[in-house]
């Protein structure tokens, strides 16, 4: 099986893209003070941290631009995280999703261990939370 050449050049040219410009972080959820708390802790990482409040815009953004991480919120009328979550990583399994809620009852646990995402937190994320994930994520040297 050859590969098609327009694909492959696409992808390589996302690559390069990808190595030369700060790692990409996309923070979804409906609640203001928490989006604007998360970018602000996630500036001493020298990110480029983007926002979304709406879990329908968020699907097609998720799906058609990349990122590094997103870190998508549980609970976002009118959708839901977990919904989200299942097409996106049906369409882009490599996309490192962090779920997060600052709800704890049996329904969004049960959810969460339907389907057991990489990373899970509760809100509010701290700064030493995010040390972990970005600990937990740096690739080998």
């Amino acid at each position: 099986m050859q590969n098609d050449p327009q694909q492959s050049t696409e992808f390589l040219k996302r690559k390069l893209v990808a190595l030369t410009r700060k790692p990409r972080i996309l923070i979804v959820d409906d609640e203001e003070p928490d989006r604007f708390l998360l970018k602000k802790l996630l500036e001493k990482y020298n990110v480029e941290a983007l926002e979304c409040a709406s879990s329908q815009i968020a699907m097609d953004v998720i799906i058609n631009d990349d990122f590094n991480i997103v870190f998508l919120d549980v609970r976002m009328p009118p959708g839901d995280g977990i919904e989200i979550f299942k097409k996106v990583t049906a369409a882009k399994p490599e996309q490192t999703i962090i779920v997060m809620t600052g709800y704890d009852d049996v329904a969004i646990r049960e959810k969460l261990l339907e389907i057991r995402p990489q990373f899970f937190w509760r809100k509010p994320i701290k700064a030493s939370d995010l040390d972990n994930i970005f600990e937990t994520l740096k690739p080998n040297a």
